[in-house]
């Protein structure tokens, strides 16, 4: 609201890219407190900007924060924060170790897409349209309306 201020956190505008990235690097800790977060960046940029995290049990976060930070569950943040005070250099030192990086999620798609292209005939082969009817009708069906989505694009660009 107009004329909000917190009193203890400082705010600070909406950032991206390098910016992000070095104000993160300024802090101590990354906390997430999100609910059935599906695999978000967020974590993911804190710890790599060398943050240990504090993270809620929910979502994909456990899968992506393991052995990084501390988990919590519920309302027991405080016994977590109190824990990561205690711990605190164990998990900053463990951050280099961090292996969900973009080198690694580059890697991964590339495997996926060259597999995918290997494997392309055998794939064909599988899409049998006529083993369901069902699926032969559907691909119709949204044939028919792909077609009709491009011909109001085409009227609306030769309008303009």
């Amino acid at each position: 609201p107009k004329g909000f201020k917190f009193k203890n956190a400082k705010y600070l505008k909406p950032m991206y890219g390098n910016k992000l990235g070095k104000e993160l690097s300024k802090h101590h800790l990354y906390i997430s407190a999100s609910i059935n977060e599906p695999a978000g960046m967020h974590h993911i940029e804190g710890i790599l900007c060398g943050l240990p995290i504090i993270y809620r049990n929910s979502g994909a976060l456990p899968e992506y924060c393991k052995d990084f930070g501390i988990i919590f569950e519920d309302q027991k943040f405080i016994p977590a924060l109190r824990r990561m005070l205690k711990e605190y250099p164990k998990y900053k030192n463990k951050i280099a170790q961090y292996p969900h990086n973009s080198e690694r999620m580059n890697n991964e798609y590339l495997n996926l897409f060259s597999k995918l292209f290997d494997n392309r005939h055998q794939i064909i082969k599988k899409r049998n349209l006529f083993k369901s009817p069902n699926f032969l009708v559907l691909n119709f069906v949204f044939f028919i309306l792909e077609v009709r989505n491009r011909l109001k694009l085409i009227n609306i660009l030769n309008k303009n």
